[in-house]
């Protein structure tokens, strides 16, 4: 293979991989930390950076130069406020690969929830996706120095085998962009009064199928002239990310029941209790974070986006330790309607 078709192939290969982290939600750099310059920087990185760029760079830089123990995910403050999460991923002994985030619109669960959990998810977060973009890319470089360094030696088979290993990889990361998409969209709710019974009614009679199958039984204790205040699509939503995870735990049996504990000026407090295998108390505080999961294929973004749909309700989903003989509980705040409506 001469010089010039070498060169092509090459090129051909990289121009692939940059364009891949080019259309990623999410702020990429490449750094060289020897010759302190960028090798690479995707578009949304310029969007977030916008004209701190070189604020940013600068500072993740002396952070890679530091004598000091590195901080792999952190973030910093910038101009009025705006605040960037960053995670470091290390390549080779110069090379490091960083993520970049607006944090920005936390805030608000910051001041709620306190600044340690609040990181605590931030660095969780930021951690899966250095995870899951940050080792095939690894694979990707390293499969294209060694194809680089062999191409004269190779036949053409040998050479197909390798830009394979990088195609997959990078598919791989492609799937996981397509988690990220479904975590990330815009949500638009059309909130209205709605009788709670008929959404609880119409998520069962949508899964009797698999509960006549793993011969699963319901208990369903809501008053049928209950009326909330809510986006009847997103609420079926949610009920059904529930009613899946059930089914997921359950055997060849099950109960679920559903049933109002409290009825106020504000909220329904809505309980939903199966009885299969109990989340251990561990566990409890994570289930709503973006892919955690307790299951061998899970995605762990359903009980995100369900808690995201209830909070942009105006209500709040949460989980607790159940009472003897359930596994699972958990508790919905449901905006109630106004008597009139």
């Amino acid at each position: 293979m001469d010089t010039k078709k070498e060169k092509e192939l090459y090129n051909s290969i990289s121009s692939l991989v940059f364009n891949t982290l080019n259309h990623i939600k999410v702020g990429i750099l490449i750094l060289d930390k020897v010759k302190k310059k960028i090798i690479f920087s995707n578009s949304h990185f310029k969007f977030l950076a916008r004209e701190y760029e070189e604020i940013i760079v600068k500072n993740i830089f002396k952070g890679l130069n530091s004598k000091r123990k590195k901080i792999l995910h952190n973030d910093m403050v910038i101009g009025n406020d705006y605040n960037i999460g960053y995670s470091i991923y290390q390549v080779s002994d110069r090379m490091f690969f960083i993520l970049l985030s607006n944090i920005s619109y936390r805030k608000v669960y910051l001041e709620a929830k306190g600044r340690n959990q609040f990181y605590d998810k931030v660095s969780s977060l930021m951690a899966e996706i250095a995870h899951e973009i940050g080792n095939p890319l690894t694979s990707v470089v390293m499969t294209l120095q060694v194809m680089l360094s062999n191409l004269l030696e190779w036949d053409m088979d040998k050479i197909k085998e390798y830009v394979q290993i990088s195609i997959n990889e990078l598919n791989r990361m492609s799937n996981f962009l397509d988690k990220m998409r479904e975590i990330s969209k815009d949500i638009k709710l059309k909130i209205r009064p709605v009788f709670l019974k008929t959404v609880v009614d119409q998520v069962i009679f949508q899964n009797r199928a698999k509960m006549e199958r793993k011969n699963i039984s319901i208990s369903n204790h809501v008053d049928e002239k209950l009326k909330v205040l809510i986006d009847g699509d997103a609420l079926f939503r949610v009920f059904f990310n529930l009613f899946q995870n059930s089914f997921d735990s359950f055997t060849q049996q099950g109960r679920i029941k559903i049933h109002i504990e409290e009825v106020n000026e504000l909220f329904v407090k809505l309980v939903y209790q199966n009885d299969g295998p109990p989340i251990h108390e561990e566990i409890l505080g994570k289930i709503f974070i973006p892919f955690f999961s307790t299951k061998k294929k899970g995605r762990g973004i359903g009980l995100d986006i369900s808690l995201r749909l209830m909070t942009r309700m105006g209500g709040m989903i949460k989980t607790e330790v159940p009472e003897k003989g359930w596994g699972v509980k958990f508790t919905l705040y449901i905006p109630v309607a106004d008597s009139s409506d």
